[in-house]
């Protein structure tokens, strides 16, 4: 199907060595930007910054993260014209107070030989960098949960000249989705007040943040301290930390390759209402989860997975009155499985757990680890790569001007340089027909893109990163990005309308009874495509970032996975979608990790499938299992399953955001033996009506349903809040 569209390259320079990062042509613009003299591509030493360790690098830093930034200011509500990449040589830089980061902004340093941001023992701001600014007010006049699409990468932070006794955070991170840290170093006085990471939002809270990973403590009092809706937390490393992860709010959290070296506590659950700690270790650490107290009326969750736990005086714990709850002792224990909160059998048999469970893991394929685990990845970098071996797609041909249809550049471009890694400066990529990726290929920067990217068959696997994928005119055929051969996906954006570059869209999507047929899929993998997918939001937009009236757009569908051959989403959201969020279609071999899901805010007014024709070739609910005049049925499913087997779910994070109650959540049919485990943690709230979000949380036709009444659950937002800390399915 032939379609206009975007591929807006933005945010871009990522993670690479700085012998090509640093010498190749930074030629990228904003074209959306008033200012033709705006810079993209900073070099905090071009800005001033010495990084000898010794000078005051704070103002030249400051200048590099905002010349220009029309929205460092309290004034603005949001936008998406000034995009920046802040990067970093080797170096130690010294500050004297915090770095302020606004959105669209990318700090980024030299990954093989990261950059040092280091204090004097003088030190006494509240944060070193700050990810939520706020000057009285922040900057884009926006909470928590708006705070979208920054990150910060390959560096090092030292404040371990900073006396014990002062307390304050090196990062604040009270982010939204499209955000991301990665490859940091926390270096904190031992024995210190000191934080890494903390969350502090102001009344919006600390976010709606979806993924942090690959990430090193050292010293300090606690590593993470956790306030958010929810996270996927992956490979992250606490050596000697008082706590490494202290949860001051959280809803779901889903831990992934943590390991806890000799710190007093692992996990500090306290006010968490449900945790997945899958695939982690801890060696001589006191405590790896202090958990707090529980009643059927107050479940808050604990799963914990394949767990190795050497020399630990417990491994769980009761936080209140020190019970335990899972002992340690000398020497190396494994912990295959173990559950804490609300339980259900295959008969959908209810049982609270107020102390522990210990039930059978699931039967892992070989396919789908690594080691022992569930396979991970670390986001490459390409340390080997030579400048002169990237091909920047401007000098191929292609504008990214937002006018010009850069479709032939860009695909002559990357079909004469397979292997090369094909860069693309800042800018409006317009293409009018799909972008076919070859086998082999490597796309680096972030094209904010109005269009699908076609990512092809043979067995040979693309790499794909820090891209925007964005329709911008309304296109119901459109597929934003379809696989069907290996890919490996990192911190990329399928965005359907919502900024500068789709002002067309929101002026014909703007009336919520007859939302407008914008994009047709946000993400599909094909029968024959398989992947590592990390860090990717599937947006249909709810609201323009830069600022405008009502939005009603309406995308048909979220993730599509049809492959059997192993597919991982890591930290992956959907949102706003018609059909639903996320489908599987006789898939197997599939590792969900903290799903984050919401629905159209106008669905009761233009119920599904609304505007849209079922399409049976693509496998769409038909909602035949709703009665006429039930609004709450005809509503987004969050994750529908058909058919398939060996399909792993942990800890999503499932809101239903709308005046009515969400008849179902999860729904499952067709599945012959051994098909779901779905371990821990379906949440959900309701926002704008209150009472509970979802009549069900887990739905099996011919078998029974999980109903929210009798899921032990502890309010999250208001009265709207399930949660369910174990269910396994072995047919239905």
């Amino acid at each position: 199907m032939r379609f206009a569209a975007f591929v807006l390259a933005a945010l871009g320079a990522n993670t690479a060595a700085a012998y090509w990062l640093q010498d190749i042509t930074h030629n990228g613009k904003s074209p959306y930007n008033s200012d033709s003299n705006y810079v993209v591509w900073r070099d905090v030493k071009q800005y001033g910054a010495k990084g000898d360790g010794t000078t005051d690098d704070t103002a030249a830093i400051q200048h590099a993260l905002t010349d220009g930034d029309g929205c460092a200011e309290a004034s603005c509500g949001g936008s998406t014209a000034y995009p920046k990449v802040v990067y970093f040589p080797p170096g130690t830089y010294s500050v004297t107070s915090r770095l302020k980061v606004s959105m669209y902004t990318q700090m980024v340093g030299d990954p093989t030989n990261r950059p040092t941001i280091s204090v004097p023992h003088t030190y006494g701001d509240q944060y070193v960098i700050d990810g939520y600014p706020s000057d009285g007010g922040y900057w884009n006049r926006a909470a928590a949960t708006l705070n979208f699409q920054k990150s910060i990468e390959n560096i090092i932070i030292d404040t371990t000249a900073v006396g014990g006794g002062f307390a304050f955070s090196q990062i604040n991170w009270a982010v939204a989705q499209g955000t991301a840290l990665r490859n940091i170093d926390f270096n904190m006085a031992a024995g210190s007040k000191q934080t890494g990471i903390s969350m502090e939002g102001g009344s919006g809270g600390g976010g709606s943040g979806t993924f942090m990973g690959d990430l090193t403590f050292n010293g300090g009092q606690t590593g993470i301290n956790l306030s958010n809706q929810q996270f996927h937390i992956k490979n992250v490393v606490f050596n000697g930390v008082t706590t490494g992860i202290y949860v001051d709010h959280c809803f779901i959290a889903v831990l992934q390759g943590m390991q806890f070296n000799n710190c007093t506590t692992g996990v500090d659950a306290g006010n968490a209402n449900s945790i997945s700690l899958i695939d982690s270790s801890s060696s001589g650490t006191d405590t790896v989860v202090s958990a707090t107290k529980q009643s059927p009326s107050n479940t808050r969750s604990i799963v914990i997975e394949n767990l190795d736990a050497t020399d630990a005086q417990t491994i769980v714990k009761r936080s209140d009155n020190g019970q335990v709850l899972l002992d340690g002792g000398q020497g190396q224990q494994t912990v295959a499985s173990f559950v804490r909160g609300a339980t259900f059998d295959l008969s959908f048999n209810k049982n609270f757990t107020g102390g522990s469970l210990d039930v059978n893991p699931p039967q892992r394929p070989s396919s789908m680890l690594q080691n022992g685990k569930y396979t991970t990845k670390q986001k490459p970098t390409f340390p080997d790569t030579q400048a002169a071996d990237v091909v920047n797609v401007r000098d191929e041909g292609a504008k990214g001007d937002g006018s010009t249809d850069d479709l032939q550049a860009l695909q002559t471009a990357i079909n004469n340089n397979v292997g090369k890694i094909i860069y693309f400066p800042y800018g409006v990529y317009r293409i009018t027909d799909t972008l076919n990726v070859p086998a082999g290929s490597i796309l680096k920067e972030q094209p904010q893109g109005r269009g699908p990217a076609r990512f092809p068959k043979r067995r040979q696997r693309v790499q794909f990163m820090d891209f925007v994928v964005e329709v911008g005119h309304v296109y119901e055929g459109a597929k934003l990005i379809e696989v069907i051969s290996e890919a490996d996906v990192f911190d990329v954006v399928a965005r359907i309308g919502g900024s500068q570059a789709s002002t067309a869209l929101s002026s014909q999507c703007n009336d919520e009874s007859n939302p407008c047929r914008a994009a047709f899929m946000a993400l599909h993998i094909t029968p024959t495509g398989s992947g590592y997918f990390e860090n990717v939001w599937g947006w249909s937009a709810d609201h323009a970032i830069d600022g405008g009236g009502v939005q009603a757009v309406g995308s048909g569908r979220g993730a599509l996975i049809e492959s059997t051959a192993p597919v991982f989403f890591v930290g992956v959201a959907m949102e706003h979608h018609v059909f639903y969020a996320f489908k599987t279609h006789n898939a197997q071999n599939v590792f969900l990790g903290m799903l984050q899901t919401e629905g159209p805010y106008w669905q009761t007014k233009s119920p599904a499938p609304s505007t849209w024709n079922v399409n049976s070739a693509y496998h769409d609910p038909n909602f035949s299992n709703c009665g006429s005049g039930e609004t709450g049925c005809t509503l987004q499913f969050d994750l529908h399953v058909d058919g398939g087997s060996n399909i792993f779910s942990y800890g999503n994070a499932f809101w239903a955001i709308d005046v009515v109650t969400q008849t179902n959540s999860v729904w499952i049919k067709n599945t012959p033996k051994t098909s779901i485990f779905y371990n821990s943690n379906v949440g959900g709230a309701n926002i704008q009506g209150g009472g509970d979000a979802f009549t069900n949380i887990i739905s099996v036709p011919g078998k029974g349903s999980i109903p929210t009444d009798q899921t032990y659950s502890s309010p999250m937002w208001g009265n709207g809040a399930v949660e369910s800390a174990f269910t396994g399915f072995t047919g239905a």
